[in-house]
């Protein structure tokens, strides 16, 4: 009976869908994702924000691309007033969600009035179809206390990094890979070990000298 409850674990491990994640940093900013399904989310920690996005104190758009094909995107979970934001499938330049030509749906683009930075900030996509989430091309905009653009428009792509597989109670873990082991050392037949050049070369003169004497004690004879 227990075989098969282990059975059934396996089964379910395997055709989970897995959730991955990625992380990246930029002038101590620090930028997450991880999705599972079809939904991406992407977490902004800014409080400690340096560089020229020192005097950043918003973020007015965010841009997602490089993640297939998908029918719809809806934005259905963010900080503050970025709940309100347009959505576009135009790409994100520094003067917002303007850039490229308007194509089939492969990238997004939210943009709105600036929401304050600060840390865990969230934005959670969902999306209608197959899109390809593992690793988002991101793009922000920050703004200054004026409302004009801040620093650097982050252009970069969050790869996913892949969990180590869930334990299956019952199961024995898989055996190390052997590349990743040290090399064996040599056998050497037990206790026994090589003698150096040096000792060879003494204990060769004196069997020599053994039997040069036996030869001399000889010939006295």
């Amino acid at each position: 009976m227990k075989r098969h409850h282990v059975l059934a674990s396996l089964v379910l491990a395997i055709n989970a869908p897995q959730a991955l994640a990625g992380i990246i940093e930029y002038q101590d900013v620090r930028f997450s994702s991880d999705w599972e399904s079809n939904r991406l989310t992407i977490r902004i920690d800014a409080q400690g924000r340096s560089g020229d996005w020192a005097a950043a104190e918003s973020i007015s758009a965010i841009g997602v691309s490089g993640i297939g094909s998908f029918a719809n995107a809806r934005l259905v979970a963010a900080p503050g007033g970025a709940m309100g934001w347009t959505y576009s499938n135009r790409e994100l330049t520094a003067k917002g969600c303007s850039g490229g030509g308007a194509t089939s749906d492969t990238r997004l683009c939210f943009s709105g009035p600036g929401v304050a930075l600060s840390d865990g900030m969230v934005f959670t996509f969902s999306f209608d179809g197959d899109p390809v989430l593992a690793s988002p091309h991101l793009k922000v905009n920050f703004l200054d206390a004026g409302g004009d653009k801040e620093g650097s428009l982050l252009s970069q792509v969050i790869l996913a990094t892949v969990p180590a597989a869930p334990s299956v109670p019952g199961v024995p873990a898989p055996l190390p890979d052997p590349a990743g082991l040290p090399a064996p050392l040599p056998e050497t037949g037990g206790d026994a070990t090589v003698s150096e050049p040096r000792t060879l070369a003494m204990l060769l003169g004196g069997l020599g000298l053994i039997g040069l004497t036996r030869r001399v004690r000889a010939a006295r004879r």
